[in-house]
């Protein structure tokens, strides 16, 4: 007589692959490792800008841009804050750092982003776009080189969050990145550097890594649910796919009816 085993008829879920199969919003603690590796990952690209310029005076923007950015965002999406409504934050968070590092005389509480602040960050910027015909690089760093950068590090930062944060898609999340390898690429006599290569390739492996660990976390969260729903079974703390292979085993080790 062949003996058999039943398994149980509820399954562990298969860890969730692809964003159609899985939650696209990220909230709770689980916003945190998300937020900073967005902010790691375009503050690692941002290096490729370094050849453009004779010293780091511009860097300092680019950073703090990319700190309000990144966690306004997480903030935001921390409180469930709709969608939509996540980047038009974030864009607001960046032009009142904008104003606040080069137009402060102009606004209210020295960053609130008024008509008369946002004209003055455009005169900024204006005389930026005048610098970049008048020198070649690697540039003197002005004020007007350094908000240009710091609009365009911040645009970046806000873009790979919503990609990577907001809408799960990490691989399009990098895309971005390559645009801050790009703009030395051209500007440069002899292109950009082997090492700024190294550094966007390193961010966009920080965004990969991040949401394969929260894909594992997710998982792993799952597995405990389904513990412990099982916990009234003799078989609790078994896996229903470990139980199902061993009933298998069983069943294939059992000699066949009417065999010797």
């Amino acid at each position: 007589m062949t003996a058999t085993l039943v398994p149980p008829t509820t399954a562990v879920p298969d860890p969730p692959r692809g964003s159609a199969a899985r939650d696209s919003r990220v909230s709770g603690p689980s916003i945190v490792g998300p937020t900073v590796a967005s902010g790691v990952a375009v503050l690692l690209a941002s290096l490729a800008l370094v050849p453009l310029f004779d010293d780091g005076g511009w860097f300092g923007a680019s950073l703090l841009v990319i700190v309000a950015v990144t966690a306004a965002g997480g903030i935001a999406t921390r409180l469930r804050a709709p969608l939509f409504l996540i980047p038009v934050i974030q864009a607001g968070v960046l032009f009142a750092v904008l104003v606040s590092r080069f137009t402060d005389d102009e606004a209210p509480w020295d960053f609130v982003p008024t008509t008369d602040a946002l004209n003055a960050l455009r005169v900024v910027f204006a005389e930026g776009l005048a610098d970049v015909d008048r020198y070649a690089p690697p540039v003197p760093v002005t004020e007007g080189l350094s908000g240009l950068v710091a609009l365009g590090v911040g645009c970046v930062a806000l873009t790979v969050f919503v990609l990577h944060v907001s809408l799960r898609l990490p691989t399009i999340a990098g895309i971005p990145l390559v645009a801050l390898y790009v703009v030395p690429s051209f500007g440069l006599q002899d292109g950009s550097r082997w090492w700024t290569f190294v550094a966007v390739c390193a961010g966009w492996l920080v965004l990969l890594v991040a949401d394969e660990r929260l894909n594992f976390v997710a998982w792993g969260r799952m597995l405990r649910r389904q513990d412990k729903s099982s916990s009234s079974s003799p078989l609790a703390g078994v896996s229903s796919a470990a139980v199902r292979l061993g009933a298998a085993a069983v069943h294939l080790g059992q000699p066949a009816d009417g065999g010797d």
